[in-house]
């Protein structure tokens, strides 16, 4: 995918040396938002690792601007006051089914004499 970017370039680096950050920024932008991308970053750094000539300062952003984002649309904890009252509504919830049961078999058992 990467060679295939480099290739649509109006000039692309002949050389690993001439391999610029704003080339693989090219890259990465279109894709920040696809699922697994953080994977193919991952991958296309270990590859860029073993080429001779290819800097640090020509890696990829950060996925950190993608992780931002993931983090925006995750779904937000709840408060501990949220939360408490929340798991004190099931159990509330529980007892009172609990009760129906309970009360449900004693009916069956007296019914069954």
């Amino acid at each position: 995918m990467f060679a295939v970017h480099l290739g649509t370039l109006v000039s692309p680096p002949e050389h690993p040396e001439q391999l610029t950050p704003a080339q693989l920024t090219g890259w990465y932008l279109p894709r920040q938002q696809q699922v697994g991308i953080s994977i193919q970053l991952g991958e296309l750094k270990t590859t860029l690792r073993k080429v001779d000539g290819v800097t640090a300062s020509s890696w990829p952003p950060s996925t950190s601007a993608a992780r931002d984002v993931d983090q925006d649309r995750a779904k937000r904890s709840y408060s501990r006051t949220e939360n408490q009252r929340i798991l004190n509504a099931a159990r509330a919830d529980l007892r009172r089914a609990t009760d129906r049961i309970r009360g449900n078999g004693t009916c069956c058992a007296l019914a069954r004499r």
